[in-house]
């Protein structure tokens, strides 16, 4: 799946053998202040066979700026969990080989 920042998880289950556990509003994740900043997105996303992902994010590494005396937002995080262990993935881009999941 290329060219695209939100893809549907219904096009994500349909095409690779991924289940969506959980899509949500990151409640309170933008900045603070009069004009509050929108908030981020969880996405919980589950294996279901041996696959090879690749993660492209070039925004985490940084919180949201706050604009007009709004507040940072909060840091997005890109999180593994493999085998009950959590580990948190780099920014950037990450590959994840079959092997690993």
């Amino acid at each position: 799946m290329t060219n695209t920042l939100n893809t549907p998880i219904e096009a994500l289950e349909y095409a690779y053998p991924i289940r969506a556990i959980r899509y949500a509003i990151r409640i309170d994740s933008g900045g603070k202040g009069q004009f509050k900043g929108g908030d981020g997105l969880i996405r919980e996303l589950q294996v279901l066979s041996s696959a090879q992902a690749h993660l492209i994010d070039r925004s985490s590494p940084l919180s949201p700026y706050g604009i007009a005396g709004g507040k940072p937002g909060t840091r997005g995080a890109n999180i593994l969990i493999r085998r009950g262990e959590e580990s948190t993935l780099q920014e950037k881009v990450v590959s994840i080989s079959k092997q690993a999941i």
